[in-house]
């Protein structure tokens, strides 16, 4: 009997036969995202122009369970394939070397390439890794002694007095730790820190720099918000002649002053902000409602979305915009030695912890994660000769879950990879990202999402650009149950 053939919508079929490019597929939950990664493994395998060898493919997997059932869902479906092929001798020696084939976390990969090569990193062969118990002594102890050290430098004196006023270091050695461990998911940290310690020393208006934009992106964002309740309450008070009599005018002039506040936002300099939201901030007295605004539903409803946008807008100054550029650049300059005292503590810290490890012989996957990239990238990010050598054998490099992924894990897929990338394949869905406590970084699956262009419907095979497929029919709920989401959210 001829096992029933999948019919695969076009966003499927898309993610499993295209060829030539990175690829990132946003699979939403129930949309066949398991299904399609395996069906793309077995059309690499068994692709009529350019078959590709199963243990020729790298496969990262989020847990080890997975990876299991991914091995035993693959080779399942290459199991069909030489039922309905019983004589392609290839297909048969494919079952047999897909048991080689590097398909697991990427925690496991680390191990296991640092383990080969520890010669070429002054480790010792021996090494374990490390308990939890284990590293919270070594940190512990390493903290504690990189603290006495660090209070020996005026600026890391003046830092910590900041927070802890000379009565307790909890604070102070709690920011050395989260600076160290937000590092440690960033390719080379040590650039990582002394970029940080630039930007604090440059002398950049608020606007030039990271924080400010950050700031400026979120007070368009909030604006925009707030521009939608203004134009809904208008659609509201325009239904009913006395609202519309006492309030369209004031909201028509309410919407008038955010968008000059967006104007400013796109084109002005910091200063001319915070003018723009003060003038913003400048509400219209709304015209008298007959009987009262209580009294008629429209003018209620209208009015208390205004109340919501002035909330809004009352935020932005007491919350983000607090200080005109002199101040804020002026801020700067007296706390950018005190940030490079703490870089500098943090860098002591990393160095006497992995020491402390060394001595110990045992190791974090953190340590091996940032092992691995120095085996295979330089200081300067050039490929090394055993990158070179690595990633000739691999034919794909395919990344599920990569929703979790982080910067420093990302850098590790992109030099296993061919060096124009184009057989890389990421799979994941940013609304399941939950491991920011593991850091876990989901801006790098959004950037790539935003960066790279949707996969052209007509595109040709193979087609050599970055792209995204989304993946958003859900085969796994009911129809009911979906339209009633849907209807919710």
């Amino acid at each position: 009997m001829a096992e029933a053939k999948i019919q695969f919508t076009p966003a499927q079929a898309a993610a499993i036969q295209a060829r030539g490019g990175s690829l990132l597929v946003s699979a939403a939950a129930g949309s066949g995202k398991t299904r399609v990664l395996v069906e793309r493994v077995a059309g690499l395998i068994t692709d009529p122009d350019h078959p590709v060898d199963a243990d020729s493919l790298l496969i990262m997997t989020f847990t080890n369970a997975a990876a299991a059932k991914l091995r035993a869902d693959i080779t399942k479906r290459l199991a069909a394939e030489i039922r309905q092929h019983p004589q392609d001798v290839r297909l048969r020696r494919q079952q047999m070397r897909l048991q080689r084939a590097s398909i697991g976390t990427v925690d496991a990969f680390c191990l296991h390439f640092v383990q080969q090569n520890f010669s070429a990193l002054d480790v010792p062969p021996d090494f374990t890794i490390a308990d939890d118990a284990t590293l919270v002594r070594l940190q512990q102890e390493t903290l504690s002694t990189v603290l006495e050290q660090a209070y020996t430098d005026p600026d890391f004196c003046a830092f910590a007095d900041l927070y802890d006023r000379g009565r307790t270091d909890d604070t102070t050695g709690r920011a050395v730790q989260e600076l160290y461990h937000f590092t440690q998911a960033l390719p080379h940290p040590a650039q990582a820190l002394q970029r940080f310690v630039e930007m604090w020393q440059s002398d950049a208006p608020p606007e030039k720099t990271q924080w400010g934009q950050a700031v400026l992106r979120e007070t368009s964002a909030r604006i925009k918000g707030v521009l939608r309740l203004l134009r809904t309450a208008q659609k509201i008070a325009a239904k009913d002649p006395a609202a519309d009599k006492a309030l369209t005018a004031v909201l028509m002039d309410d919407e008038d002053r955010m968008l000059l506040v967006l104007d400013r936002l796109d084109h002005g300099a910091w200063d001319t902000v915070p003018e723009a939201l003060d003038n913003a901030d400048n509400w219209r007295r709304a015209g008298r409602v007959p009987g009262g605004i209580a009294s008629n539903i429209a003018a209620m409803s209208a009015n208390m979305l205004r109340d919501r946008a002035k909330k809004h807008i009352a935020t932005l100054r007491t919350d983000f915009l607090l200080c005109p550029a002199a101040d804020y650049q002026a801020d700067r300059r007296r706390a950018a030695p005190l940030v490079a005292a703490l870089v500098r503590a943090v860098e002591q810290y990393r160095r006497t912890l992995l020491e402390a490890k060394l001595a110990e012989k045992v190791l974090d996957y953190a340590d091996l994660e940032h092992m691995t990239l120095e085996l295979l990238l330089t200081p300067e990010h050039e490929r090394t000769s055993l990158c070179r050598t690595v990633s000739a054998r691999y034919s794909a490099v395919l990344v599920d879950e990569y929703q979790d992924t982080n910067a420093l894990q990302d850098a590790i897929y992109f030099a296993l990879a061919a060096p124009d990338a184009s057989n890389l394949f990421f799979v994941g869905d940013i609304k399941q990202s939950i491991y920011r406590f593991r850091q876990a970084d989901p801006s790098v699956f959004v950037g790539k999402q935003t960066a790279w262009q949707p996969y052209p419907a007509d595109a040709p095979v193979p087609y050599p650009e970055p792209a995204t497929i989304a993946l958003d029919a859900n085969f796994r709920s009911a129809p009911d149950v979906i339209r009633g989401d849907q209807l919710l959210f």
